[in-house]
């Protein structure tokens, strides 16, 4: 299991909704969590590779519009006692066509929703 002083390694930009990578080792940032109901997602691969400049069909899905408005409330929440500025989801944060990442995350779920400032 996860240690409780740890934080996601890979979490959403709430300014930029860029993906960012951090060591395995870092204490914990101050980050919100998603928690949500899977339809029409983006997945790591599209976070990866397309989050700079998003074709228009990735930008009509709900699992963006969704995350685009995770990242807006954790920007309004930041001037609240949040000070976050990185979102953890699992669709984007978790690289689902790996095997080894997928249970890796698993393991660590109950930390991520511990060490989180929020949930949405």
């Amino acid at each position: 299991m996860a240690s409780i002083d740890t934080c996601p390694h890979r979490l959403i930009d709430t300014h930029t909704l860029n993906l960012v990578e951090f060591s395995q080792d870092v204490t914990i940032l101050p980050y919100v969590i998603l928690s949500h109901r899977w339809t029409e997602e983006i997945v790591y691969t599209e976070v990866a590779e397309e989050y700079l400049q998003p074709p228009p069909e990735t930008k009509s899905k709900p699992g963006y519009l969704k995350i685009e408005a995770a990242c807006r409330q954790a920007r309004h929440d930041a001037m609240a006692p949040f000070p976050s500025q990185y979102l953890w989801v699992d669709t984007c944060s978790v690289k689902q066509g790996d095997p080894a990442d997928v249970a890796e995350n698993i393991m660590s779920m109950y930390a991520d929703y511990q060490n989180a400032e929020v949930c949405y």
